[in-house]
């Protein structure tokens, strides 16, 4: 009966570790080949809408004061596979060059808006920007980007190096706070599986993993401390 009573303990808490399912933006209901731009008629303040996400184009911050906008086009995955590997990348890719691309929550209600966000991207160099909610637009690298990135928010990728698939997340510092818009962009930036949870995520002080690692090393965090409680019966 003890026994039992242990392994009904361990269900819960490995119940406990996992998170609602991400609600995720891969761009497949775009048609490939379409080009957002000024040309296009796709600028700052005309939003697309991608239930239940929108997303409009935003100018891409130079440094030291340059601003430039360019163009979002939206590919196929197979035409990048050969350097945007990660497996889950398919369908539509978002090419961006020269823009970024806002995605606004504030249509939705405080309760349904995330607290956590996580996208892959591929970082083709040169400069990138960043800015979330109402924060300094970050004009760099996202590789090698503070953890900060925002007031009561943290920034962490998977890959600290430049060309490579990649995956960014963004944290809120505690489960009060919430992400209501964000952007990303760069003079040539890939993005694609743009998700987000209404569940906090706790950010990782003292190593960023990625998001498998770490849900493994906490399975067997608790399946040692189950183990433990048996032998000790």
């Amino acid at each position: 009966m003890a026994k039992l009573v242990v392994v009904a303990l361990l269900l819960a808490a490995l119940c406990g570790l996992s998170h609602a399912v991400l609600r995720c933006e891969n761009f497949d209901s775009l048609v490939a080949g379409t080009v957002y731009s000024n040309t296009t008629g796709f600028v700052p303040g005309r939003y697309i809408a991608l239930n239940p996400i929108h997303f409009d184009g935003q100018k891409l911050f130079g440094d030291p004061k340059g601003r430039y906008y360019g163009a979002a086009t939206v590919v196929l995955a197979n035409n990048v596979s050969s350097f945007f590997t990660s497996p889950s990348v398919a369908g539509n890719v978002m090419d961006l060059r020269q823009m970024s691309l806002e995605f606004d929550f504030r249509s939705l209600s405080r309760a349904d808006q995330p607290k956590y966000i996580r996208f892959e991207f591929y970082d083709y160099g040169r400069l990138q920007n960043l800015r979330i909610n109402n924060g300094t637009v970050y004009k760099g690298s996202l590789v090698s980007m503070v953890a900060t990135a925002a007031p009561n928010t943290y920034w962490a990728p998977t890959r600290r190096r430049r060309f490579t698939s990649n995956l960014g997340e963004i944290f809120v510092v505690n489960n009060a706070s919430r992400i209501e818009r964000f952007w990303v962009g760069g003079d040539r930036l890939f993005l694609d599986n743009v998700c987000y949870d209404t569940d906090w995520h706790q950010y990782p002080q003292k190593l960023h993993l990625s998001a498998d690692v770490r849900l493994v090393a906490s399975l067997l965090s608790v399946a040692t401390a189950a183990v433990m409680a048996m032998l000790l019966m």
